[in-house]
């Protein structure tokens, strides 16, 4: 099976000890519904971990969220309305206007790594069941 995709901005930043971290960012115009995290184990958003796992060959993931233009960008000031999660040890590395410092959105390392592991199941698991048969066809915009 091949997935076909397009990571709208990933920024990255040079660590102290030469090598990459990375952060997975994807424009939405509309509203981001619910908690990241809440969604991530329902199974129902696994965009961001899904382009994180792939990346993961690049670098250490500082962290993956949505960027809601439609209403956290105000064109003079540059604030975005950020809805993710950070490494709490890479949270300096990117900019304040986005990320905000105070935020309440920081997770460890290790929690990353268990999000990204987790959501590799979730996929290999769905992998699985469509080698199997076990799909039924919809037609596209069927809510599914």
């Amino acid at each position: 099976m091949t997935l076909v995709g397009r990571v709208d901005r990933i920024d990255i930043a040079e660590l102290d000890d030469k090598s990459k971290a990375f952060l997975v960012l994807d424009y939405k115009t509309g509203n981001v519904d619910g908690s990241i995290a809440k969604n991530i184990y329902l199974g129902n958003k696994l965009q961001l971990p899904i382009y994180a796992s792939a990346l993961s060959n690049i670098g250490r993931l500082a962290g993956a969220g949505y960027l809601p233009l439609s209403k956290g960008y105000t064109a003079d000031k540059k604030i975005f309305m950020f809805k993710g999660f950070v490494d709490t040890e890479l949270k300096d590395l990117f900019p304040e206007a986005m990320i905000n410092p105070s935020a309440k959105y920081y997770v460890a390392a290790d929690t990353i790594s268990k999000i990204c592991a987790y959501a590799d199941q979730l996929v290999d698991a769905a992998v699985a069941k469509i080698i199997a048969g076990e799909v039924q066809a919809e037609p596209v915009n069927s809510g599914v």
